[in-house]
């Protein structure tokens, strides 16, 4: 799949939270291997926010023709899909006014700092069913995750503004089995990373541990020149989207 593809649909336009939760539920439904893998999607259903899904590539076609389907039953138009970066898939569907427009984003592989973190099937053993009925990843494995990917900087520095804006305290507070679930992806840093998150419970943050995770991440990449290159990639796709913006 290359280049970009539009569906017209037609119907009416109805509530976006509910809009929202009828395409999760359905995918939840259809594919066994989707989930939401950042935990907390809230913000999309009555907001701008977009919704972080993972699903392996051999899945995508699958999800774009359930989300074209569902736009066109509910006068969503046209549907825009783009491959946008290395392993993402962008899907948006636009109303036919000044709405917002609904984007779901579909990932076959999470690279960081040069590495693969993790990849759909790893996930899949983790999710739950949440209060909705949309497969998720469970809030604490989506919280460690997110601590590592959005809770600092390079250097294992804080951002405290990340950890309290994406809600990653109380993911991680809610579920301690998931945490160490989560971690588990890390290899041999999952005991510095689980440190690491009882320090932010905590209200601290516990730079060794977390320098002890970066590096684990750093010295996998040395084994994975492609996920290299895919962030590379990655990188390249942005700064195109940035010069067009």
């Amino acid at each position: 799949m290359s280049g970009l593809e539009s569906v017209v649909g037609g119907g009416s336009v109805t509530d976006r939270g509910s809009l929202w939760i009828d395409l999760l539920t359905e995918l939840t439904a259809r594919r066994a291997d989707w989930l939401v893998w950042k935990g907390e999607y809230a913000s999309a259903l009555d907001g701008d926010g977009d919704i972080d899904s993972v699903a392996p590539g051999d899945a995508w076609p699958a999800i774009i023709g359930t989300l074209a389907d569902w736009a066109q039953r509910n006068g969503l138009g046209p549907v825009v899909v783009c491959p946008h970066g290395p392993g993402q898939l962008h899907m948006m569907a636009l109303p036919d006014r000044g709405d917002l427009y609904y984007e779901l984003d579909v990932n076959r592989r999470k690279v960081f700092l040069g590495s693969t973190l993790f990849r759909p099937q790893q996930l899949l053993p983790m999710t739950v069913l949440d209060e909705r009925g949309v497969r998720c990843l469970r809030p604490g494995a989506a919280g460690v995750v997110k601590l590592v990917v959005a809770g600092m900087r390079r250097g294992a520095r804080v951002r405290w503004d990340q950890i309290e804006t994406k809600g990653i305290v109380d993911q991680l507070r809610v579920d301690p089995i998931g945490v160490h679930e989560g971690a588990a992806l890390f290899g041999r840093a999952s005991g510095p990373l689980v440190r690491g998150a009882r320090a932010v419970l905590d209200g601290r943050w516990d730079r060794p541990a977390m320098l002890a995770v970066e590096a684990w991440c750093l010295a996998r990449a040395v084994r994975e020149p492609d996920a290299i290159a895919w962030r590379l990639r990655h990188r390249w796709h942005r700064h195109r989207r940035s010069q067009h913006d």
